[in-house]
């Protein structure tokens, strides 16, 4: 098996015990079947966390329910649209670390969908200003009738995301791929 790694996909020590952990195990199929779910999901999970920093009504207007709502959702939509089969399972995992989020998601994709990830992924890691590179694929999306590749970006440049993605080669037609994302939740 072939392992790429890149970011800070061990920026968590595995020992570190979490005060909260959700694992949840989702079918890509049913996600890109019903888009809806992601967003119910997305919000239950901002909810969840929320409800550690505000109560009641306060807590679905908080900032930190809508930024977890917001990363989770971009995270588990590309899980599912980059599936590589439609009955696999995506494996989610969120911890909960004082005023960090840990999310892992973990789907197969396609060698060649996770080859073109694995660049993009460097891409991003890489790039010196983040504004210009959203205004590069903006401009590469206008005239062309690519996937914009914008998600990823936006969740690193305007919540400062911290990214970690494995990548491990399953065989000759499939690659696993697990993204991790850490979130300090600032203050409210």
């Amino acid at each position: 098996m072939v392992v790429c790694q890149y970011g800070d996909y061990d920026f968590v020590p595995a020992a570190l015990i979490p005060e909260a952990r959700l694992a949840l195990r989702l079918n890509p199929a049913e996600l890109t079947s019903h888009w809806r779910r992601c967003s119910l999901l997305s919000d239950f999970i901002g909810g969840y966390v929320a409800s550690a920093f505000a109560l009641g009504a306060k807590m679905v207007e908080s900032d930190v329910y809508n930024s977890v709502s917001t990363i989770f959702q971009e995270l588990i939509e590309n899980a599912a649209k980059f599936s590589r089969q439609r009955d696999a399972t995506i494996a989610i995992e969120l911890c909960h670390f004082d005023r960090l989020i840990a999310v892992e998601i973990k789907n197969d994709a396609t060698v060649s969908m996770a080859q073109e990830f694995a660049r993009y992924i460097q891409r991003i890691l890489a790039t010196s200003d983040l504004d210009e590179m959203y205004r590069d694929i903006l401009e590469k999306h206008r005239l062309t009738d690519s996937r914009s590749g914008i998600g990823l970006l936006l969740l690193i440049k305007d919540y400062g995301l911290r990214l970690g993605v494995r990548f491990a080669r399953t065989g000759d037609e499939g690659t696993t791929v697990t993204v991790r994302a850490f979130y300090f939740i600032g203050d409210e």
